[in-house]
Order: C-alpha cells, then structure tokens, then sequence
C-alpha cells in the first residue's frame, strides 16, 4: 500500500513533466517567430563578460517541474572554453564536454535540458527540474563533473567555474520562447557568426 506523502510526491513529479512536455510542444511551434529577450526595463538583456559573485543572487527557491533559464560563468583565472571562437574551424572540444555533461544528468533523470549554448567563457542552459531534487544541487553536480573532465581534457588542475550562477523562473510558454532565441542568438550578437545556425555548440529543444 502506497501512502499519500508517496502518492502525493510522484503526483508533483507527473504535473512537473507534464508542464514541461507542454512547453516544448509549444515551444516547438513558435520557434519561428521572432523574439528578443528584454529586462524588467525594456531593455535588451546583456550579460557582463564575467559577472562578480556578489552580483549573482546567493539564496535561491526552486520548485519540482519549473524550468529555468540560467547562466554558469567560467572562473577568472581558468582558460576559456573555446579559445578563438571567430577562427573557422574552431577547436571545440571542450565546448562538447560541456553539452556532453548536461546530457549525461538529462540521461540520469537530474534534469531535462531544453536548450544550451555554450560560448568562450560561459554557458546558457534552459533546464527543467523533477522532483527529489533542487536547483542548486543539480547545478552543483553539473560543476563538480563538468569541471572534472575539462580539466583532464586540459591537463589543469584548480578551479574552473566561478561559484554563483545566474538564473531566471520561466513562467510561460512565450517567456521559453524567448529564453531560447536569446540564447541562440547569443554567438551573432558577440559576431562569432553571422547565423545562428553557424555556431556548433547550440543545441536547441534536442531529442535525447
């Protein structure tokens, strides 16, 4: 016999990815249109090159089936994820580690990954949460095994992501829609590319 905190818990984890299978479906069909991502302002939304900790909200509530627009920034001192990212042929080996590590906690049921975009020094990501675990813990895990492997890959040691990371609730299907455009728009607006098409370390509502 099941009890009801039981009953109750695996019920928030079926709304939960019930709200997040509507949005990509959604998502999907309006990925045409076009949006831009604005502030509470108006105001085109730029992220500073690397953003200080104190800037970088310290207390956080997540919530079981919310999605989540966030931003993981490398660490000052470490090297950047895409050396010479306007060269052709650019070297991304350590960009794919990165979407290689957020597909693998898709895979393990830590979170689904709706979209990510991975730039010289730092990492976008719109990502769902399911119950039994928070945001700050899942982002927690990303950094510890995505750290791990870069720095193999690198033959470095030491830090190589800044602490904090910025995040953002999306509340709606119009505001996903956005967060993902901005997101892939993101490479064209530092001119690494002219399309966004062009930029290999996208992946956008993937099938995995």
């Amino acid at each position: 016999m099941v009890g009801a905190e039981g009953t109750g818990q695996r019920s928030v984890e079926v709304a939960g990815r019930s709200r997040l299978l509507r949005l990509r479906v959604e998502a999907r069909s309006k990925q045409g249109a076009k949006a831009v991502f604005r502030d509470k302002n108006g105001q085109t939304k730029i992220m500073n090159k690397r953003p200080r900790q104190s800037a970088l909200r310290r207390w956080r509530i997540s919530e079981e089936g919310s999605v989540y627009f966030l931003t993981k920034c490398v660490d000052r001192d470490a090297p950047d994820l895409i050396p010479n990212p306007s060269a052709s042929g650019t070297n991304g080996q350590f960009a794919e580690t990165v979407i290689e590590c957020v597909k693998w906690l898709h895979e393990n049921g830590r979170l689904t990954c709706d979209g990510i975009v991975v730039m010289p020094d730092h990492v976008h990501m719109a990502i769902g949460l399911f119950a039994r675990f928070n945001l700050a813990g899942v982002i927690r895990t990303f950094g510890s095994y995505s750290a791990r492997r870069i720095n193999e890959a690198m033959g470095r040691k030491g830090k190589f992501w800044q602490k904090g990371y910025y995040e953002r609730r999306i509340r709606d299907v119009d505001g996903f829609v956005q967060s993902l455009d901005y997101m892939k728009k993101n490479p064209v607006r530092k001119s690494y590319v002219e399309q966004p098409e062009e930029w290999p370390h996208t992946v956008i509502l993937p099938e995995w």
